[in-house]
């Protein structure tokens, strides 16, 4: 329990690390553009980040470290997938 950050540090501190992360946030919060971000504390090198979004959500294709790979539209919801610059 805990807000998104406050999870990821513990994760993070716990050295937990994944190669295949979901966010499905509430829309149109811009959550995921605060979160992926951080997510490197909790990613390896090839981590794939699968974000769910509504189609009125614009993510960008590149922010930070993690560029945007593809996307799929299904009606009003959008799957945006990212991989760090550079991985696999």
């Amino acid at each position: 329990q805990g807000s998104v950050d406050q999870v990821i540090r513990r994760l993070a501190a716990q050295r937990e690390a994944f190669d295949l992360i979901f966010i499905d946030p509430p829309y149109g919060r811009n959550t995921i553009q605060q979160t992926l971000p951080i997510l490197g504390e909790v990613a390896r090198p090839e981590t794939i980040v699968v974000a769910e979004h509504g189609s009125r959500d614009l993510l960008p294709v590149q922010l930070q470290e993690w560029s945007q790979t593809g996307e799929r539209h299904y009606g009003d919801t959008m799957v945006s997938f990212y991989m760090r610059a550079g991985g696999g």
